[in-house]
């Protein structure tokens, strides 16, 4: 219809075109009689009402579209344009204004749903302008921080009072922890902070999550998990401790102690000689112990320094030469590039890496072509330190407690060397990451 509707367009103009120059060629045929003045009055009479005709359709035309754009820029989707025919300019229109009307529907439709899932998340959530004021505060936020509808950041100073600093200290991307201590109770709060740009204007999206219980429960597992493995290891050591000491007891009161055959009396001493000395190392075992995890609290805060990772890692190895050529280990390292640097305590570091290449040379101990590489790469602003081995490997459930405080599984290990290590990258604000399969080695990556 739209086709027709064209050529009936086109054929009034084309119409109108040849009346108009059928007039003219009339005129100019009769321009010369000197006794036609009426019929060519009528005929110029004839050119004005063609011309205005012509000029009539055009501006028809001409207003529906300006109109029609009018009503966009407006964003006015309630106009109708009426056409004398169907498949007219006008229909056309009408189809696009109700296409824009029907996606804006859908686009406020979509705002009006995410609003409602914003304002109904069980997490506070606060935007503001780059003015502060705040354009959106949802249920959670008004709970969590006790304020209703406030209008600018520095009204939720009610809160309490750092929290208009806080927020306008977060930068994009960035989630920082704090205390905030309300009518004498300590609360802990995760801020994450995210900047959009929307319609050339800078908003600042603030996530506000009370992280106090699962920290709680947090601190609640890791007592549980230290009391138990403080209460296995101490009663491991005191149980034959008390016997052994029972034993000599007994030994030391026998009224006829001195009476007893020298043999049997020699034999008696010899035996609480013994039991005092197995006493002794146990002892000594315990006070290790608790060393050991004095050595974990008092970590001190380390000390940063620019070293060059390459020639660390070449002295720590050296540092190993004598067992890795006994074990038959080759070690390969790999920087890239080759003067990459590392902001660390040097101390600190080759403590982790001294600890790591033990175990990667114990893994391979059984390695018929044991191989230990160590890498270091630069990747997505993160300096990554890797050491593979291809040793026995590690079991899952082996896995699942190498940092463990005291677990292991080596005849004479301390089993304190892999939470020491991830303590250490926590204190650098890193991580540190296990990944191996029994039988075919592990990979550990240090990422700072």
């Amino acid at each position: 219809m739209k086709i027709h509707s064209r050529w009936r367009f086109r054929c009034k103009i084309l119409g109108v075109i040849v009346v108009y120059s059928t007039i003219l060629f009339t005129l100019f045929i009769l321009i010369d009689s000197q006794q036609l003045y009426v019929t060519q009055g009528m005929l110029i009479v004839l050119v004005g009402l063609v011309i205005l005709i012509l000029l009539s359709i055009c501006e028809s035309q001409m207003n529906k579209v300006e109109k029609f754009f009018q009503a966009i820029s407006y964003e006015d989707f309630s106009q109708k344009y009426q056409g004398k025919e169907e498949g007219d300019l006008a229909d056309t229109m009408n189809a696009i204004i109700a296409k824009l009307q029907l996606n804006r529907n859908n686009e406020q439709a979509e705002n009006s749903f995410l609003k409602m899932i914003i304002r109904q998340a069980p997490v506070a959530i606060i935007v503001f302008d780059e003015r502060e004021r705040i354009t959106l505060f949802n249920q959670a936020a008004a709970r969590l921080l006790s304020v209703r509808a406030p209008e600018t950041i520095d009204s939720l100073t009610s809160s309490f009072i750092e929290l208009p600093s806080l927020l306008r200290s977060l930068k994009s991307q960035q989630s920082v922890l704090h205390k905030i201590v309300r009518e004498g109770v300590a609360y802990s709060f995760r801020f994450s902070a995210n900047h959009i740009l929307l319609t050339s204007k800078t908003q600042s999206l603030v996530i506000i999550e009370n992280i106090g219980r699962e920290i709680s429960q947090a601190e609640y597992q890791a007592w549980q998990k230290l009391i138990s493995v403080l209460t296995h290891e101490m009663m491991n050591s005191i149980t034959p401790i008390v016997s052994l000491a029972d034993n000599c007891r007994d030994i030391i009161g026998q009224d006829n102690l001195l009476s007893l055959p020298r043999p049997i009396l020699s034999q008696e001493i010899e035996d609480t000689k013994r039991a005092l000395e197995t006493i002794v190392n146990r002892s000594q075992g315990i006070m290790e112990f608790v060393g050991g995890y004095r050595e974990l609290s008092r970590l001190p805060p380390p000390k940063l320094q620019i070293i060059e990772l390459n020639s660390v890692l070449q002295d720590i190895v050296m540092l190993q030469k004598e067992q890795l050529a006994n074990k038959c280990v080759l070690v390969d390292i790999n920087i890239q590039p080759k003067n990459l640097s590392l902001s660390v305590d040097k101390q600190h570091f080759e403590q982790i890496m001294i600890n790591l290449l033990l175990n990667a040379i114990d893994a391979c101990e059984h390695s018929s072509n044991g191989k230990i590489k160590i890498t270091a790469i630069m990747k997505r602003a993160h300096i990554i330190v890797t050491v593979t081995d291809n040793g026995s490997g590690i079991p899952a459930k082996v896995l699942e407690h190498i940092f463990t405080p005291f677990f292991t599984t080596k005849r004479h290990g301390t089993g304190i060397g892999m939470t020491l290590s991830r303590q250490i990258m926590h204190a650098h604000g890193g991580q540190l990451s296990v990944n191996s399969i029994e039988g075919k080695g592990t990979t550990i990556d240090l990422i700072f």
